[in-house]
């Protein structure tokens, strides 16, 4: 597993790979379908699996906003 903290690290060898974006607080069972299907197209088309994560969280920073009912 790679650490890449930044868009400006990115590099041209890390092109071409089967990517997710999300906010993966933990990795219940809804994340863990994304990552097996990401995991099979990787291994079809035979490169990385790249997951890509908020660092800080969204709701680190975020406000609360409170959903009227209704």
């Amino acid at each position: 597993m790679r650490v890449i903290r930044g868009l400006h690290n990115l590099k041209a060898a890390h092109r071409g790979c089967v990517a997710t974006i999300g906010n993966f607080d933990g990795v219940h069972r809804g994340h863990q379908a994304i990552l097996q299907q990401c995991r099979e197209h990787a291994a079809r088309w035979r490169v990385p699996l790249t997951v890509v994560v908020f660092e800080p969280q969204p709701r680190e920073f975020l406000p609360v906003i409170k959903r009227r009912r209704g």
